[in-house]
């Protein structure tokens, strides 16, 4: 049976096949200039024992996919720590351009926007639509 606790990230033991994939999968060789010599490594799966892995948590349903697939027995311990808070009600109106962003947003999302577009201030409004 394998464990999968769930905190800021997923912490497991995978299996040796499933550990070749998340390694394949989830790191990644960067070149920033197309003179650079050595690419910019970036992982989002780290070994923090002789079998334990940390990954994003991002990767949960894939793993649990993966591992539902290839017959393995597991456990999801959920350790996620939540913290209520009180959101306040914007005081700002969304610009047009914000609003078609506002009214478009579904489930998650990257706002890919010029610095100045108000990023930030479309992303308040959806963090407080959606956590009413």
């Amino acid at each position: 049976m394998i464990k999968i606790i769930v905190s800021n990230k997923v912490y497991l033991k995978p299996p040796e096949e499933l550990t070749k994939i998340l390694e394949r999968n989830y790191v990644f060789e960067i070149y920033e200039h197309h003179s650079q010599k050595y690419p910019k490594i970036v992982r989002q799966i780290n070994r923090i024992s002789e079998e334990v892995y940390c990954i994003e948590r991002g990767s949960l349903e894939f793993i649990v996919e993966w591992l539902t697939n290839n017959g393995y027995e597991f456990t999801i311990v959920d350790r996620t720590v939540e913290c209520p808070v009180d959101i306040p009600k914007p005081s700002f109106t969304l610009r047009e351009d914000q609003q078609q962003v506002y009214d478009e947003f579904t489930n998650s999302a990257i706002i890919n926007a010029q610095g100045g577009w108000g990023k930030s201030i479309a992303a308040l409004s959806l963090v407080y639509r959606d956590w009413e």
